[in-house]
């Protein structure tokens, strides 16, 4: 009896340990409502305003959930720690969008976004300026006028290396038609990346 007793207390241990690691969900309508520390915020509509992320060694993770976040200046800066974004909705219609900026800027950490559209239609702006850290774009849309993702102040002045890595997805040019945006610019490198009609 003791023996499955014990047998009977690991087991409710165990799940009550894997129900714990689930994340949780938290509904948001702005950014001021972002929650860090791994719990997943599903956008509830539209959402429009600027967030500055600088949290070492932790994780935002944001569901755009088919909606649109925008930003009169750049809408997501991530200065330090780990952000996902991503799309969990069937369409996958969500869209980070600058009207006069870069779009989504990282300087170190990690940046991962999956299904989403990034879209920076200012004058001579990025879907995604990188000064450093880890980007990972997979199956995303990436349209600007400059670059769909820019790297090319990466490394310089003692800042952090980047690493970017692009699975599958499309590049497109914001700019009126004859102006061709760069799919991604870097600096060292002695060449430049295709542009995008």
């Amino acid at each position: 009896m003791k023996k499955i007793f014990s047998l009977f207390i690991v087991a409710t241990l165990v799940f009550a340990a894997m129900a714990l690691s689930v994340n949780a969900e938290i509904v948001v309508a702005n950014p001021s409502e972002l929650s860090v520390g791994g719990e997943i915020n599903k956008l509830s509509g539209n959402m429009y305003g600027y967030y500055e992320y600088d949290f070492a060694n932790t994780d935002l993770i944001i569901d755009l959930n088919g909606y649109t976040w925008t930003s009169d200046d750049v809408v997501l800066k991530i200065i330090n720690g780990n952000v996902t974004v991503y799309d969990s909705s069937p369409n996958k219609t969500g869209k980070i969008e600058s009207s006069a900026n870069d779009a989504v800027t990282i300087s170190n950490g990690s940046l991962y976004i999956k299904d989403i559209t990034v879209v920076a239609n200012g004058g001579g702006m990025d879907a995604i300026f990188v000064d450093g850290g880890n980007v990972i774009v997979e199956n995303c849309v990436l349209s600007a006028e400059k670059a769909c993702i820019d790297a090319s102040n990466a490394s310089e002045a003692g800042g952090a290396p980047a690493n970017i890595s692009v699975n599958g997805g499309k590049f497109a040019n914001y700019a009126a038609p004859g102006n061709r945006c760069r799919a991604i610019e870097l600096r060292n490198s002695g060449t430049e990346g295709p542009r995008v009609t």
